[in-house]
This record gives C-alpha cells, structure tokens and sequence, in this order.
C-alpha cells in the first residue's frame, strides 16, 4: 500500500516512473525510425544482430565518417536553402513580367537537389543510430586485442606524436586519441591527414586480427596517401612494408612520389609499371 511510503519516498518513485516511461519511448521511437528503411520490422532485428557481430573499432570508424558526411550535408543544406530563398524572391519580383523559363528551370533543380540531399541526411543519420546500438552491444576479448593494435599502429604511423587510442570515458560510444603531451583529441578534432592515418591504423588492425585465425589474403591499397605529405607518406610505406610479413600487399598508386619512396623503402619488393591503354 502507497500508505507505507512517505512523501519523498513516493516522490523518488514517481520520478524514477516516469524516466522509464519516457525511455521507452524515445527506444519506440528509434526502432520506429529504422522501420522506414526496411520493409519489415523483422528485417531491422536481423540487421540490428548482424551488426552486433561486427568489430567495434570498425563501426566506429564507419561512425565518424557518417559524421563528418552529416556535417557536409548540413552545410550543403544551408548553402542550397539559402540560394532558394534568394530565387523565390526575385521569382516574385519577376511574377510581374513575362515568365522567366530559366529561373523556373533553376528553382526546380535546387528543390530536387534539396529532396536528394535530405534523403541521404536520413539514410546517414539512421546508419548512425544503428552503429550506435550495434556497440552498445559489442563486448568480448577480442575488443582488448584489437584496441591494442590499433594503438600500436597508429604510433608508429604518427611516428609517435600520438601513443594511445582508446575510449572516452565521458562517452562510451565515442573513442579518443592520445597525444605525446598527454592531451585527448576526438577523431574529428585531428588534421585531415592524421585522421586518414587512425582509420588506415584501425583497418589494418582489423585485418592483422583476422589473419592471426583465417588464411590471409592479398590486401590491395589503391591511392589510399594521397592526402599525406612526405613525412607520412614515408612512416606510412614503412608500415605497409611490415603488414606484407602478415599477407601480399598489392599497392596501387598513379603518383610519383609514391613511386619514389616505395623504392627507397621496399627493397625487395617488386614494382610493375601499368602503361596506359592506346585510345
């Protein structure tokens, strides 16, 4: 009986009431969300439980892409609203005159690249929220293994400028990277080059992982430097060098400088040059 309690006592009960409520509405919500992207509400569980099996280094760094494309969409939302607006209004100032074709033309080319552009801001923020669920629910040994590579990795690809990679502890879906100065950095607060660094770390991590119980295969990297100056782009060949011990490495590349530096850094290595096709 309610009668036992005390004011503060059902006060606390209450509270604690209606936070269940509303968390199990916002979950209502979320899987009601994903149900717009599949046929079936039995479709979004088998994909929630496909991506439960996934590594979790590797969601996260298909998570931090998601988020930087978010930040593109919404800036090019921005751009494309604004430009609308600038056309609606020199179409009423034009309502007057005869009809102008062109600006028609114009207008209805930006409200379909508008719809396009806030489809893709759905299908990527939905991908998210699933990303999100499937770590949630990541756990295991082999988390602890691979975290530990991807550390190894991305201090030698920074040649040490950064020692640590591991999770925020204010956010637990979230990692963070740790630099020689002992300063914690998020993903999408590093250079563009870094960042390409820690995802290649993460890969490859991923990878040493799978060779350790799977037989390994060739592993093909195409133009994947392109955004690293020279002094990555060296520490970077050097680390490819060492994956070829685990499995063939087949790197593709149209540049020069990589030319250059993959001779002086792989010896032994064999290097086939791809002539360009008669037109």
């Amino acid at each position: 009986s309610f009668a036992e309690f005390d004011e503060k006592t059902l006060t606390e009960i209450a509270r604690k009431a209606r936070s269940y409520w509303d968390e199990k509405r916002s979950l209502k919500s979320l899987f009601d969300q994903l149900v717009l992207f599949s046929s079936t509400e039995a479709d979004i569980e088998q994909w929630i439980e496909e991506l439960a099996q996934c590594d979790c280094n590797l969601l996260e760094s298909q998570k931090e892409r998601c988020r930087e494309k978010l930040k593109e969409i919404d800036l090019h939302l921005q751009a494309i609203a604004k430009q609308l607006g600038s056309i609606d209004q020199r179409w009423k100032d034009l309502q007057r005159d005869d009809p102008v074709t062109d600006m028609a033309v114009e207008r209805q080319n930006l409200l379909a690249r508008l719809e396009s552009a806030v489809e893709r801001w759905m299908m990527i923020a939905t991908s998210e929220i699933v990303l999100e669920l499937a770590m949630k629910r990541f756990h295991g040994n082999q988390e602890q293994t691979i975290a530990a590579e991807v550390t190894k990795l991305f201090r030698q690809l920074t040649d040490g400028r950064y020692v640590d990679v591991k999770q925020d502890p204010k956010e637990s879906s979230r990692f963070q990277v740790i630099d020689e100065q002992g300063e914690a950095k998020h993903p999408d607060q590093l250079s563009t080059g870094t960042r390409e660094q820690l995802y290649l770390a993460i890969r490859l991590a991923h990878i040493r992982h799978y060779c350790q119980t799977n037989e390994p295969l060739p592993l093909v990297l195409d133009d994947c430097f392109v955004n690293f100056d020279d002094a990555r782009l060296r520490t970077t060949l050097e680390v490819v060098k060492e994956q070829s011990t685990f499995q063939q490495v087949i790197l593709l590349s149209c540049h020069k400088r990589t030319e250059s530096v993959f001779r002086e850094i792989a010896q032994g290595g064999i290097l086939v040059p791809i002539a360009e096709s008669a037109s």
